[in-house]
């Protein structure tokens, strides 16, 4: 099951995992929701290990199928990130980021991580396409600004 963990922490933009329980606890969590959704699209743990292999060592979400973008959206209803008529709630997505991110830095810098990254990919939220589409541009736009948003959180004023 690691590599759901994984899986996981990918596809969902994390950084460098901390050694943190509440984040540890978080990710324990985040497996839970990715098995589940892994079940509910009828995929195996072999299924998923190939889609983790799939995304190794990539940026943006490949798709050699629809199941990455369709896994992806599963995670974020989970998280109420989709409602149930798969509106976008910037709100959710905004509390895990922050819980994704968790005390690997100070609240106040995690604070303006999360509040840059709304502002760059939040909007990828609102489309009309579907919600698998539209989490897999989040997730792209997620993936293209993490590492400016994290040096510019960092950055004292």
């Amino acid at each position: 099951m690691k590599v759901l963990i994984v899986l996981s922490t990918a596809l969902l933009a994390a950084a460098a995992a901390s050694e943190s329980s509440q984040h540890h606890d978080f990710h324990r969590e985040l497996e839970g929701v990715a098995i589940k959704c892994g079940e509910k699209l009828g995929k195996t743990e072999a299924d998923l290990k190939k889609l983790l292999d799939e995304q190794h060592d990539q940026k943006h979400l490949v798709e050699t199928s629809d199941v990455p973008k369709n896994m992806l959206a599963c995670i974020l209803r989970s998280y109420k990130v989709f409602d149930s008529d798969d509106k976008f709630v910037g709100e959710a997505l905004a509390t895990l980021l922050y819980e994704l991110f968790g005390d690997r830095m100070p609240k106040d810098k995690r604070s303006k991580l999360v509040e840059t990254l709304m502002a760059k990919c939040g909007g990828k939220g609102n489309s009309s396409e579907p919600a698998a589409e539209r989490a897999k541009n989040m997730f792209n736009c997620l993936a293209d600004n993490n590492e400016d948003a994290m040096e510019d959180a960092m950055v004292d004023e």
